[in-house]
Order: structure tokens, then C-alpha cells, then sequence
């Protein structure tokens, strides 16, 4: 004979039954913890989302502060010898073979 098995209920009637047998004290703490954990949760998921964002605007700022001040230092050698910016131009294409140094 094969064995008979009772049929388990699905997990929403046990939290469900569960839930109904707590006094109205517990309920309210369960509620309250609940919310607590809830709102930890998506206040530290908002605070990542947020320190990320300030993270790539110093980078994006960082970055562009980078390239200006090496604009301003090219510019202040150039100003400094302007020579010897044009003498590195020309051995750069005499060694590409377009033009020849005189």
C-alpha cells in the first residue's frame, strides 16, 4: 500500500497563518522592523548612488583641470623657446621621411 501524504500548504497561506497567530503587539513590531530594514536598505542603496555620482564629477572635473593645465604648460614652453618646439617638429618628420632639415 502505498503511503498517503498530507498536502502541504504553499508558503503565502503559512505566513498567512503565521501572521494570524501573533498578537496585535507582535504584529506591530514585525511591521516596524520591517519598515526599519526596508528603509536602512534603500537609504544606503540612495547614498551609493549618490557618493558614485559626486565620484565621476570629480573625475570628469579632475580631468579637465588636467588637460587645461597642460595646455597652459605646453603653451608656457612654447612661449619660453619656441626653437626648440620646432626643432623637435622637424626631426620627428625627417625621421618620417617628409621633409628634410636644413
Amino acid at each position: 500500500m502505498a503511503a498517503t501524504r498530507e498536502k502541504k500548504d504553499n508558503i503565502f497561506t503559512r505566513v498567512r497563518n503565521w501572521w494570524n497567530g501573533l498578537s496585535n503587539d507582535q504584529q506591530w513590531l514585525c511591521v516596524t522592523g520591517i519598515w526599519t530594514i526596508d528603509g536602512l536598505l534603500w537609504g544606503s542603496y540612495l547614498t551609493a548612488k549618490h557618493k558614485d555620482k559626486q565620484i565621476a564629477k570629480a573625475e570628469e572635473l579632475g580631468a579637465t583641470k588636467g588637460y587645461i593645465l597642460g595646455q597652459i604648460d605646453a603653451y608656457k614652453e612654447i612661449a619660453s623657446n619656441p626653437y626648440a618646439q620646432m626643432d623637435i617638429g622637424m626631426k620627428r618628420l625627417e625621421q618620417q621621411g617628409k621633409a628634410k632639415h636644413f
